[in-house]
């Protein structure tokens, strides 16, 4: 494994740990994803560290903490690794800090990422586009279409066909009639 970034310090793998806990969902495909860049691109970016009683906290990098633990399992030797040691009062200054790591503050468009890409091919299976997916085949410049829809009158005395609840296959995509407001429907709406 190549490390492509140079900082001041650098700790062996078995001298990081995890701070995050499970405040990120991860599983064995994401991890595999992590790998394969890490593979391809090398170790890129340093770990962010707080050190606190003797122990080097990772504050950003869990995913490729993960990744590259598996690879020293699986037998791959990994360097020394660049780090940033973070001052953080305590804990909580520490994770506050981490939540604004994985704060998004802006939002990445299709047309902003096209705008930013140019011409580069780039293997979009192995990205975590803020928001899920964005439609690359919509044209940059979309058409009026008010008016070319042809919708059915509403009955309004007859009773609806929906139900709240009710799940809709609409070919790989899934739409559930339910309150978005309502904290139940958004746990139920996300497991679709």
């Amino acid at each position: 494994m190549e490390v492509k970034c140079k900082t001041q310090h650098t700790l062996p793998l078995e001298e990081l740990t995890e701070f995050q806990g499970n405040l990120k969902e991860r599983d064995s495909v994401d991890v595999g994803k992590i790998i394969k860049s890490i593979r391809k691109h090398g170790f890129s970016f340093p770990f962010f560290v707080w050190n606190h009683d003797a122990i080097n906290h990772v504050l950003d990098g869990h995913g490729r903490l993960l990744a590259l633990k598996q690879m020293a399992n699986e037998g791959e030797n990994i360097p020394e690794l660049p780090i940033v040691y973070v001052d953080c009062r305590d804990e909580a200054d520490a994770k506050e800090l981490l939540l604004k790591l994985n704060s998004q503050y802006g939002k990445m468009t299709a047309e902003s990422m096209r705008e930013f890409l140019g011409d580069l091919e780039i293997e979009f299976d192995d990205l975590a586009i803020p928001d899920g997916f964005m439609d690359f085949s919509i044209p940059f410049e979309v058409k009026e279409t008010v008016g070319d829809d042809e919708v059915p009158e509403v009955k309004e005395e007859e009773e609806p066909d929906s139900k709240p609840g009710q799940i809709y296959e609409l070919g790989p995509h899934r739409l559930m009639c339910g309150d978005f407001t309502n904290p139940e429907d958004v746990v139920r709406g996300r497991k679709i």
